[in-house]
């Protein structure tokens, strides 16, 4: 089956978006400096004032976050109008080009294994349902980010567990959703069968070999993160296919030099930014790759440094509303971008101790099988340095020697999940080495042997991450959460009304499951009000007028006293 499609069309769509993100940055950047401080926090507030530490966002956006809010928005609106003229005057020309007519086609045939491999996903991904209960990162990021205004959604950074970019898609794709951890999970599913379908289509196209392409892809499908977060309502899963697509599609310019794949390698980098800032290892390591690759090739590439700028400037008009209403610290303050306060040499045992787990992550060894296995497999890349195929291995290389470098100079050691895409991208180019040494040997056996050791490691991978899923994708397991606040809400009496504190959003999701009247923001109305041990009262409570009735977990459930 062919589709004709008209170049000049399907061409002037990036041009069409970026004329469309141009103006809304321009419009928006023009109101919030026309707005004064007064009316600028005032209507934030008024557009929803009941949101996660909404008294703290009330102090802490003060005049200068408005001042430095109003500079950036100064650059926006300058930039953006150059861009608009720029590529309106690309627009103009691409329309006195005659027009061409390519055919886009399409085999059918091309598709059985992908919908097997689409049954398979399906299959794990609710067997991962049956695994795990809804964590507090999921919960945290339904509550508070999903189910608020979709400006508010997009512009207060209360923490990084704000994954800007999914919780901004399931907030539009399900804002009347009565569950936005099912429905995020939802947007993880279909991240998932994207990257393992193109992995599919990337090694059937290595390896000449639809059977071993199809045992390769299930092996990343498989892979603990890449199943695990593919069940997850969280960003990682699409935060892993765009380093994922981002990695492939450079490999496809490097070898094509055709401007397509650059510019789509560019689009997939500022879906990384903005789903999870930390792509920045990712990001790294593809800067590192090209500027030694034009080294080697004593040539400078012009094109390749035009789009890396140009996706910095889209990722920053992204994150712009996030600087001017929850400022620029959010992002590059927090205490997960601070440096640690361990010594050297603590900070350096703890260098030691974690990349030995994040290799073991990397190949979905959890702690519970030998680290020899994972320490084979991770270095086996190295002996692409050797073949035609040397920038794949060098790349790996690349990405560990950037990750250290970052690691070193921030000081600071990222949660394995925020390597999510380098592990889907190490365990591709270790598969394909250990495709590539086979074929060389040039035997009867090699193919053969290729497929049980695929089937061997599917088969691993299952045993060990079905084993590990519920402990170790955040090492907190809720389980025991889930299942002791839902059985006291269980108990509560009929059309009791319940408060809860900003720490205590997994209550008010499971009340919201439950049909349990819950309330974010008391008003002293409240059967019950429950908070963290740490926390205190509310001011719309009196604390006189409830009384300590139990502590679940980490909590402390209080009773209206009868009056």
């Amino acid at each position: 089956m062919k589709i004709n499609l008209k170049y000049n069309y399907v061409k002037s769509v990036p041009y069409l978006v970026s004329l469309t993100i141009f103006l809304a940055v321009a419009v928006f950047s023009y109101f919030y400096i026309y707005l004064s401080f007064e009316d600028t926090k005032g209507g934030y507030f008024d557009l929803n004032p009941c949101f996660y530490q909404a008294n703290q966002w009330f102090q802490s956006f003060n005049p200068a976050t408005k001042l430095s809010g109003d500079l950036y928005c100064t650059v926006a609106i300058i930039t953006s109008i150059i861009g608009f003229i720029y590529v309106s005057w690309r627009l103009i020309t691409l329309r006195r080009v005659k027009q061409k007519t390519f055919a886009l086609e399409i085999r059918p045939g091309a598709f059985i294994f992908p919908v097997f491999l689409c049954i398979l996903q399906l299959c794990l991904w609710f067997w991962g349902q049956t695994m795990v209960a809804p964590s507090f990162d999921e919960v945290f990021s339904a509550v508070n980010c999903a189910s608020v205004p979709v400006f508010q959604c997009m512009s207060y950074y209360m923490l990084p567990n704000n994954h800007v970019f999914f919780n901004l898609l399931n907030n539009i794709l399900f804002h009347t959703a009565s569950d936005h951890v099912f429905t995020g999970r939802i947007i993880s599913l279909f991240a998932y069968l994207v990257l393992v379908i193109w992995a599919y289509f990337w090694f059937a196209r290595q390896f000449k070999n639809r059977i071993l392409a199809f045992l390769s892809a299930i092996v990343l499908a498989v892979q603990f993160s890449t199943w695990g977060f593919g069940f997850q309502a969280r960003g990682y899963e699409i935060y892993a296919l765009a380093q994922w697509a981002a990695f492939t599609l450079l490999f496809d310019y490097i070898t094509s030099g055709r401007k397509r794949y650059l510019v789509l390698n560019a689009v997939f980098c500022v879906i990384g930014y903005i789903t999870i800032p930390s792509f920045l290892y990712y990001h790294a390591a593809q800067i590192l790759l090209m500027a030694l690759y034009q080294v080697v090739h004593k040539k400078f590439d012009f094109r390749f440094w035009k789009y890396q700028v140009l996706s910095i400037v889209f990722v920053f008009y992204f994150y712009l509303p996030v600087i001017c209403f929850s400022g620029i610290e959010a992002l590059v303050g927090n205490k997960y971008i601070l440096p640690s306060h361990a010594s050297t040499y603590q900070f350096l045992q703890e260098v030691e101790f974690y990349s030995r787990s994040y290799i073991e992550y990397c190949f979905s060894n959890n702690f519970l099988s030998p680290t020899w296995l994972s320490l084979i497999l991770f270095v086996l890349p190295v002996l692409l340095l050797f073949t035609k195929k040397k920038w794949l291995g060098v790349f790996v290389i690349v990405q560990v020697i950037s990750f250290i470098a970052i690691v070193f100079l921030m000081k600071k050691l990222p949660f394995h999940r925020n390597l999510a895409g380098q592990y889907v991208i190490i365990l591709t180019v270790t598969i394909f080495t250990i495709y590539h040494v086979l074929d060389n040997i040039k035997s009867w056996y090699s193919k053969p042997v290729f497929a049980i050791m695929m089937i061997l490691l599917i088969g691993h991978f299952i045993r060990i991450g079905s084993r590990g899923m519920a402990n170790n994708l955040y090492f907190d397991d809720a389980t025991n959460a889930y299942s002791s606040i839902g059985q006291y809400l269980d108990d509560l009496p009929k059309g009791a009304v319940v408060g809860c504190s900003d720490q205590c959003f997994y209550w008010y999701y499971l009340c919201s499951q439950k049909h349990i009247t819950a309330h974010q923001c008391p008003d002293g109305q409240e059967t019950y009000y429950i908070k963290q041990l740490d926390e205190g009262f509310p001011s719309a409570l009196h604390p006189l007028s409830y009384k300590l009735q139990s502590k679940i977990l980490d909590y402390e459930v209080f009773r209206m006293i009868a009056k």
